[in-house]
């Protein structure tokens, strides 16, 4: 039987309270895992046998059943030697609902060109936020680097190059309460410009997400030119810094 492992390539990965998010490039999908799904996918880090696959993950037979599941329909998880079982679970959800279930929840991101609309889906278990206390947001920008998170604002920083002036940016809700209404600043305008502004005005519920593009305007200079964007809330709430570079050309040749 071939093994399984894990689909690295492409993606983006965030670390969070109680699960992943990852971001796939290849399909413009974030999916977020809980930690039955998250331990499934780190176990197949390196090559394992299914039979093999819940003791490396830490679960029993059927949470890890569940989890591989979802896995292998988006992608995460490849491999040809998946049982028949495996297969038929995939078959029956996918032919049931259409979509995924606990312990993984996917959203198709989508594409620079309809950046204008807010879409928002329930999250693992239910809507959620029903709990004690007052439920917060939790926002997620992709792609992006992420750092160290400074008196609760998340920094985020990306290059883009020349040759590729414009980046797609979606941000995405993984917290059980909603956001204030959002409004995204351009810090230092000149080169950097904000398109397609489908955050501005919205208050994401949990699982929602928003869409905004940044052109960078190069110059023939040489050396790299800095941009920021600040994502906050209609009360002054600070959510997120992002950190652009772009990368000039340099002079033309004479």
């Amino acid at each position: 039987m071939a093994g399984l492992r894990s689909r690295t390539d492409g993606l983006v990965v965030e670390e969070l309270d109680g699960g992943l998010v990852v971001y796939d490039g290849q399909s413009s999908a974030a999916h977020w895992l809980d930690e039955d799904a998250a331990r499934v996918w780190r176990a197949c880090g390196e090559t394992v046998e299914e039979s093999e696959l819940a003791l490396a993950a830490g679960l029993d037979a059927a949470s890890c059943a569940t989890a591989l599941e979802g896995l292998l329909e988006v992608g995460l998880v490849v491999g040809e030697g998946v049982t028949r079982r495996v297969a038929l679970g995939r078959a029956a959800r996918v032919g049931a609902a259409g979509t995924l279930a606990a312990p993984l929840v996917s959203v198709v991101l989508p594409a620079a060109a309809a950046h204008a609309s807010t879409t928002t889906m329930g999250g693992p278990g239910g809507s959620g936020g029903q709990g004690g206390g007052s439920p917060a947001p939790q926002l997620v920008l992709v792609p992006g680097e992420s750092g160290e998170t400074d008196e609760g604002i998340q920094n985020y920083s990306y290059t883009i190059p020349s040759e590729e002036p414009v980046t797609p940016f979606q941000l995405i809700n993984l917290g059980q309460g909603a956001s204030q209404t959002l409004l995204l600043i351009n810090e230092i305008p000149g080169q950097f410009e904000i398109l397609g502004d489908g955050c501005t005005g919205e208050s994401l519920a949990s699982y929602g997400f928003c869409s905004f593009d940044v052109l960078f305007q190069s110059l023939p200079i040489e050396g790299p030119s800095n941009g920021m964007v600040q994502i906050t809330g209609d009360d002054g709430t600070q959510y997120i810094s992002l950190s652009l570079t772009g990368l000039n050309p340099g002079f033309p040749p004479p």
